[in-house]
């Protein structure tokens, strides 16, 4: 599932397809360009604050901001995903 994509942001953000038994594992794809293509997994990001994105990536605020929304949405939607558990 994709969360954005380059041609509406800077970020290309999407659920990374991977074949897990916990929801922790779980990965979202986090990438600000071709040679900034990060991956976290669900516990990291449980961590991950706008101050980490900026960190990581080296960029504005609101950059971050907007990482945070997409990273929030992935969570979310593990969360529920794994609400049978």
């Amino acid at each position: 599932m994709s969360y954005s994509r380059w041609s509406n942001s800077e970020w290309y953000t999407f659920w990374r397809d991977a074949e897990c038994d916990t929801k922790e594992e779980e990965v979202l794809a986090l990438w600000l360009s071709v040679d900034k293509t990060h991956e976290f997994d669900y516990k990291e990001l449980t961590n991950f604050t706008s101050e980490t994105i900026m960190e990581v990536y080296d960029v504005s605020q609101e950059l971050a901001d907007e990482a945070m929304e997409y990273i929030k949405c992935f969570l979310e939607d593990v969360d529920e995903e794994y609400s049978d558990e």
